[in-house]
C-alpha cells in the first residue's frame, strides 16, 4: 500500500504531539554541577579533567531519555582551555550522577597567558556545562550551568618587591683601576611593569632612578637576572639581552647626578604550557625565585652590584581553577648574596642572615 505525503506529515504531527503530552506528564529532568572538575592524569603530554553532573528525573511516569549529550568547557578570559563531551547517555527515573572526561588544549595556553597579562594578571574563569536530552523527535532544550571564579596572580608584584629591596647604595669596596676606592652607586627608585605581550613573547619594562655619588662619571649600568618557577626558567636575561630604551646622553651618569633608566626585557612564552602542567601537578601551587643584579664595566673591570649573585627573592602563589581554594600570592623576604668577590657592601647589616627565608603566603587576592 502506498502512503501519501500528507499521511506521513499527519502521522509525524501525531507522534510529536503525543510525545510532547507524554513528556509534560513525565516532567522534564533537572541538571546541576556536582563537581566542576578535578585534574586527572597530569603528564607532560596531556592533562585531563573529570567533572560530574547530577540529574534528577522526577516524573511519576518512568521515562528513559536517550540521545543525551553532556558538554563541558573551562574558559579563562573567554579562551577555551578545556573541552570535552559525552554522548548517548541514558537517563532513567530518579537521581543519578554522570561523569564527563575532558582534555586541556595545550596550544591555547599562550593565548590565555597573553590575555591574563593584559588584564593585570587577572582571569575570569567560567566552567559551563550544557545538557540536551530527547525522546524521539522531541528535544528537551539546552540546560546551561556555569561555574564562575576570578583567578589572580601577582608575578609583577613579586618583581617590584625585589626592586624595593634594591633601593639603597652599593659600594664595590676595593681599589680598582687606580681609584682610591671602588665605585659606588645608589638606586633611588625602581619599578617594573608588563609591556606588550603576545602568544610568543612577553615584554617586561624595568625602570630605575640611579644616582652617581662618586667624584667621577659612571657608565650606565646593565642588568641581568632570572625568574624561576617550579624548577623552570621562565625568564632569564643577560646584560646584552636587556635593551636600554631610556638613558642619559652619552650613556654616562655625571658625578652627583641622578638619571632615569628604562630597560626592556623579553620573555619567551614557550615555557608557559610546561609551567601550567607543573602548577596543576603541584595542586595549583607554584614556588619560585627572582634574581637581579646590576653590571658595570669600569676601566675593563666587570663589577656586579650587589656583589655576588645580587638580589634574591623567594615567592609562591596558588590558584583555584579547579582546586577548592582561593587564589593567593605571597613573597618571602628578599636577601642579598655576598658571593665570592673580594668586596664589601653597605647592605650587610640590613639583610639579617644569608640565603632565602621561608616563603610566606600573603592575603587573599582572588
Amino acid at each position: 500500500m502506498r502512503i501519501s505525503k500528507a499521511e506521513i506529515i499527519f502521522t509525524s504531527v501525531l507522534i510529536v504531539a503525543g510525545s510532547t503530552v507524554f513528556l509534560s506528564l513525565a516532567q522534564k529532568p533537572s541538571f546541576g554541577v556536582e563537581d566542576r572538575g578535578d585534574w586527572q592524569d597530569v603528564t607532560a603530554e596531556n592533562i585531563s579533567v573529570t567533572s560530574k553532573v547530577w540529574i534528577n528525573n522526577p516524573g511519576n511516569l518512568t521515562v528513559n531519555y536517550t540521545d543525551v549529550k553532556l558538554q563541558y568547557r573551562m574558559l579563562m578570559n573567554e579562551v577555551i582551555l578545556v573541552e570535552g563531551e559525552r554522548n548517548q547517555i541514558r537517563i532513567e527515573k530518579g537521581n543519578q550522577t554522570k561523569e564527563i572526561s575532558s582534555n586541556l588544549i595545550r596550544d591555547r595556553v599562550p593565548y590565555w597567558w597573553a590575555s591574563h597579562v593584559r588584564n593585570n594578571e587577572t582571569s575570569q574563569l567560567q566552567a559551563p556545562l550544557t545538557v540536551k536530552a530527547g525522546l524521539g523527535p522531541v528535544k528537551v532544550p539546552f540546560h546551561a550551568v556555569v561555574y564562575q571564579e576570578e583567578i589572580q596572580t601577582d608575578l609583577i608584584g613579586v618583581i617590584n618587591k625585589g626592586l624595593d629591596h634594591a633601593e639603597r647604595s652599593y659600594s664595590y669596596g676595593g681599589n680598582i683601576a687606580g681609584y682610591g676606592r671602588g665605585p659606588e652607586i645608589e638606586i633611588v627608585e625602581s619599578s617594573a611593569e608588563w609591556g606588550q605581550v603576545s602568544t610568543v613573547k612577553t615584554n617586561l619594562r624595568l625602570d630605575l632612578k640611579v644616582r652617581n655619588p662618586n667624584s667621577y662619571p659612571m657608565p650606565v649600568p646593565g642588568t641581568a637576572g632570572s625568574v624561576e618557577m617550579n624548577g623552570l626558567d621562565m625568564l632569564e636575561w643577560s646584560n646584552e639581552e636587556a635593551r636600554v630604551i631610556r638613558s642619559p646622553e652619552g650613556s654616562v651618569i655625571a658625578s652627583g647626578e641622578t638619571k632615569e633608566l628604562t630597560y626592556r626585557i623579553e620573555m619567551d612564552n614557550s615555557q608557559i604550557d610546561d609551567w601550567l602542567t607543573s602548577h596543576v601537578r603541584n595542586d595549583e601551587r607554584s614556588d619560585g625565585s627572582l634574581n637581579m643584579r646590576l653590571l658595570f664595566d669600569v676601566e675593563g673591570h666587570q663589577i656586579t652590584l650587589p656583589p655576588g649573585e645580587g638580589i634574591q627573592c623567594g615567592f609562591s602563589f596558588r590558584t583555584g581553577m579547579l582546586e577548592d581554594q582561593n587564589s593567593v600570592s605571597g613573597s618571602g623576604e628578599c636577601g642579598m648574596d655576598r658571593g665570592q668577590q673580594n668586596s664589601e657592601s653597605n647592605y650587610g647589616q640590613e639583610t639579617g642572615g644569608e640565603g632565602l627565608p621561608e616563603d610566606s603566603v600573603g592575603g587573599v587576592t582572588g
